[in-house]
């Protein structure tokens, strides 16, 4: 198993009328993390260029365009999944942020999410130990949680009590 795999993908997420997420990935080639080109521009210069501007043709309800890369953020991940494949857990770890339009970086220090994705009728085995150990779901958006973090200008009130929260968790 190679421990050191890294996986980037090109990825558009909606919320349907019911509030639910749907993700559509595709696979980024060549992509070097530890250069990124901010100065990426949707035109269709390679067959490369041309499939991630399809993709996201097809997914977006804008013109890709229209898009500047405004936040990076970056974690380690751990996903744990059941025999049955009915549930997945993903623990991130090591969250740094780094907003490219401000330039300014946060990184998380201790904080780790857990994020359980299961197949609602089928019981879980792992829910009660998270909630023994008193891990109680919350609502974490990684882009939300990053902007907010690293750029003044953005307003907070709707997630202010989350940032007070990371914020207390930070200072210990």
């Amino acid at each position: 198993m190679n421990m050191a795999l890294k996986d980037y993908f090109l990825e558009v997420k909606t919320k349907n009328n019911h509030g639910r997420t749907k993700k559509k990935r595709m696979a980024m080639e060549g992509f070097d993390a530890l250069n990124p080109d901010h100065a990426i521009r949707f035109e269709r210069q390679n067959d490369q260029f041309v499939a991630y501007d399809d993709f996201l043709q097809s997914y977006l309800r804008y013109a890709p365009q229209s898009l500047t890369e405004q936040l990076e953020n970056r974690f380690d991940r751990i996903t744990l999944v059941n025999k049955g494949k009915t549930e997945r857990l993903t623990i991130d770890s090591n969250l740094r942020f780094h907003n490219i339009a401000t330039d300014q970086s946060r990184h998380m220090g201790d904080i780790v999410i857990i994020e359980l994705k299961r197949d609602g009728l089928k019981p879980s085995p792992i829910l009660p130990k998270l909630l023994e150990l008193r891990i109680h779901p919350h609502g974490f958006s990684k882009y939300c949680i990053g902007s907010a973090l690293t750029n003044d200008d953005l307003r907070r009130n709707r997630i202010k009590p989350r940032l007070h929260s990371i914020e207390r968790f930070l200072m210990k």
